[in-house]
């Protein structure tokens, strides 16, 4: 059994990401759950900030290690950082430029498996055209945690802006 890092935006937390965590903790003793450009909030694609997902996650995973990881022009500083904050044995990623960076360092990476059809992306333009079936895709805890923060209104005024 090995400490992981998963690593992801959360843009909102969903069933998908849930899903990932679990598997994750049946084959690891811990995990650290890194919440990636955690300096970006209020846009068409990041549109909650560091602590709006960090309470998302921590409504379905209480006892977390959940840490900030913001974006460097450098792939290198950007790992440099994540590997000075937390110590950890593998990474769970499907991005491959993140498994190559990982590698390079000798980090053990694993790909994850993942629940079709199900994303950020697809859950923040479902919410702004006003498709209630995105709750089908969220887990109840968080659905009130975005519930508490006024999410949807978030995520429409963000694609009104449209950065």
């Amino acid at each position: 059994m090995q400490k992981a890092l998963i690593i992801g935006r959360f843009q909102p937390f969903h069933k998908g990401h849930e899903f990932l965590i679990n598997q994750v903790l049946k084959q690891n003793y811990s995990i650290i759950i890194a919440i990636g450009s955690s300096q970006e909030s209020r846009t068409a694609k990041n549109p909650f900030n560091y602590e709006e997902r960090k309470k998302m996650i921590q409504s379905c995973f209480k006892n977390a290690k959940i840490m900030p990881s913001q974006d460097y022009e450098s792939d290198e500083d950007w790992a440099d950082d994540l590997m000075s904050k937390a110590k950890f044995d593998i990474v769970y990623s499907n991005n491959e430029k993140v498994n190559e960076i990982f590698y390079k360092r000798k980090i053990q990476v694993k790909k994850v498996n993942e629940l079709p059809n199900i994303s950020g992306t697809k859950i923040r333009k479902m919410i702004n055209n006003n498709d209630n079936k995105y709750k089908e895709l969220i887990p109840k805890s968080c659905l009130e945690e975005m519930e508490k923060i006024c999410a949807m209104k978030i995520i429409k005024e963000c694609f009104k802006i449209k950065k």
